[in-house]
C-alpha cells in the first residue's frame, strides 16, 4: 500500500524511491544461484563470486568495484540507501 512517500509491505516500510530498485534486481541472478537454492548454496557462490571480483585482484579497474560491490548488496539482501 502506497501512503505518502513510502510503500508498505509485509517485510516493512520503504521510501518509494528505493521501490523499483528492490524489484527491479534479481539478487539471485547476481549470485548465479536458482531460486530455490538452499542457503547453503547461496553463500558458497557469494564466496566465491567475492573471490573471483575482489578489487585487489583486479586493481584500478572500477568495474571490478561495481562488480563487487552488486554482489556484496545480493548477498546482504538490500542496499545500505534503501533500508
Amino acid at each position: 500500500m502506497v501512503k505518502g512517500d513510502h510503500l508498505t509491505m509485509a517485510s516493512g516500510v520503504m521510501p518509494l524511491s528505493c521501490y523499483s530498485q528492490y524489484f527491479l534486481v534479481d539478487y539471485y541472478k547476481i549470485l548465479e544461484v536458482d531460486y530455490d537454492a538452499t542457503d547453503e548454496k547461496i553463500r558458497l557462490n557469494y564466496r566465491r563470486l567475492a573471490l573471483k571480483w575482489h578489487p585487489d585482484k583486479h586493481k584500478g579497474d572500477n568495474a571490478v568495484t561495481t562488480k563487487f560491490q552488486e554482489i556484496n548488496e545480493a548477498y546482504n539482501g538490500n542496499s545500505h540507501e534503501c533500508t
